[in-house]
């Protein structure tokens, strides 16, 4: 096992302190012409990927049980992706703003989920070839 940075060692607790900001931001927010075939369509695939984020997390969490930081796990849902929780919640994080019709505010928060989680994601894959 691997020591955390500080880093990683505040990433939960700055993710619940930005969390009410993005909350209110999704809440607030809603596009024009939320009504057309398009964006329910986006609103469909939001939900979809909302469904699918929830499944990938519950499969990730079974499956390795309290080996997390025991092994490196290579069989299951590791076996298709490095990372595949920070995937699922990836996948979440789309899916609410979707859901939500909120286009925009899925890129911007892609973005930053893709620069917040970057450095954790690198330092759990090579700190685990040195194991």
């Amino acid at each position: 096992m691997h020591a955390k940075s500080p880093i990683e060692r505040k990433r939960t607790f700055v993710t619940w302190l930005l969390a009410p900001a993005w909350l209110t931001i999704l809440i607030a927010t809603q596009p024009e012409g939320f009504e057309t075939l398009a964006y329910r369509f986006v609103e469909f695939l939001g939900f979809f990927l909302v469904f699918a984020a929830v499944l990938g997390r519950l499969w990730c969490t079974l499956y390795i049980g309290g080996r997390k930081d025991l092994d490196i796990c290579r069989s299951g849902p590791y076996s298709l992706s490095r990372n595949p929780l920070y995937f699922s919640s990836f996948l979440g994080l789309v899916g609410v703003c979707l859901a939500a019709q909120n286009i925009f505010l899925m890129v911007v928060s892609a973005g930053v989920f893709l620069l917040y989680y970057r450095p954790v994601i690198i330092k759990e894959a090579y700190g685990s070839l040195w194991r």
